[in-house]
């Protein structure tokens, strides 16, 4: 009955302009979020299949866009090519947000917190992460969730002083089925 209501509200045309802008925007600001969010700290797994999430969640967006705008398609007696085209211009929109699937379960689903200490390599001046500038410090180390080394882009002022050697760093990082957050990096001098 519901879904009844809003495809004859599209049929109408009250939806479609009401509802496209703030549907963009609300798209566009949640994927310069996930994009600053998750890149920093969130790390997958290798074995996390995200071609197969982002093509299974485009396909399911395009199918609820294409059922949505069915009545539409209908009423203007559009040929079945529209109804493929606009199939698959909403499987490409809805599979750029599925590639942040994954990390956005990651950062907010319950995980186990797990701290370790570990060793690591500092490199200042970062290489360059080409024209959109230069990290200040770049901090590697092995994290043993993963199995893999991790690089991290740090300011120099969360490094020890420069004259100061640090033997180690304490991480806490969140652990998930999907990968793991990392939460904190503190240098620590063993003793």
């Amino acid at each position: 009955m519901a879904g009844q209501q809003i495809r004859s509200s599209f049929k109408a045309g009250h939806i479609s302009r009401r509802v496209t802008i703030p549907v963009v925007v609300a798209y566009a600001a949640l994927m310069v979020f996930a994009s600053i969010q998750f890149s920093a700290s969130v790390f997958l797994y290798d074995g996390v299949p995200l071609p197969l999430i982002s093509i299974t969640m485009g396909c399911i967006g395009g199918l609820i866009y294409n059922w949505l705008r069915l009545d539409h398609y209908r009423l203007f007696d559009r040929p079945p090519r529209i109804m493929l085209k606009d199939f698959f211009m909403a499987t490409c929109v809805f599979s750029l947000l599925g590639t942040q699937l994954p990390a956005a379960a990651i950062y907010f689903m319950p995980g186990d917190s797990v701290s370790y200490t570990t060793s690591y390599q500092v490199t200042t001046p970062a290489p360059s992460l080409g024209r959109t500038g230069r990290c200040n410090a770049e901090i590697r180390f092995d994290d043993k969730s993963l199995g893999r080394t991790v690089t991290l882009c740090m300011d120099k002022s969360q490094l020890p002083a420069s004259g100061e050697r640090m033997d180690a760093i304490s991480v806490t990082e969140k652990v998930t089925g999907y990968g793991v957050k990392i939460a904190t990096i503190d240098f620590i001098r063993e003793r």
